[in-house]
């Protein structure tokens, strides 16, 4: 089940613990997590099995424009390959969609070859290649993909 996030410690525990399935360099910070929970300009969802939280997207919807940013897409290591991520993925596509915005962006390590498929398979269109954007020198794509939809 997907289901929006709440500003609570447990849901902050819960971010950070996903979190821990990305390389170090990659993992935000408990502020930012929290930043996350508390902004007005960002949703984050989960996706539970049972009981358990086993996946999390952070997207960036700007109070004006058409554009929104997904910053953060993670499934436990245990729960890969078992479509989760898709899941999510189309529940922000959805709710961006419902919300009028036009376009979701991402960008994604052009090592990360899960998640590659996936956005191509979603409709992500490679924009660019970004020299260097993770921290440890690593590049990243830059991927856009049109909702359809006219604000």
């Amino acid at each position: 089940m997907i289901y929006a996030a709440l500003n609570c410690s447990q849901h902050l525990s819960t971010l950070e613990a996903l979190e821990r399935g990305f390389p170090a360099c990659d993992r935000s910070s408990r502020r930012s997590l929290r930043r996350s929970l508390q902004s007005d300009s960002q949703r984050v969802y989960f996706y539970d099995i049972g009981d358990q939280i086993v996946g999390a997207v952070i997207v960036h919807i700007p109070m004006k424009g058409y554009k929104a940013y997904v910053s953060s897409l993670i499934v436990s290591d245990k729960h890969r390959g078992e479509g989760i991520g898709l899941k999510l993925a189309k529940h922000v596509e959805e709710t961006a969609k419902s919300m009028g915005y036009e376009t979701l962006i991402l960008d994604v390590r052009v090592r990360n070859k899960a998640a590659i498929l996936l956005y191509n398979k979603l409709g992500y269109v490679r924009v660019k290649r970004i020299k260097g954007y993770y921290a440890d020198g690593t590049d990243a794509y830059h991927m856009t993909k049109d909702l359809g939809g006219a604000k």
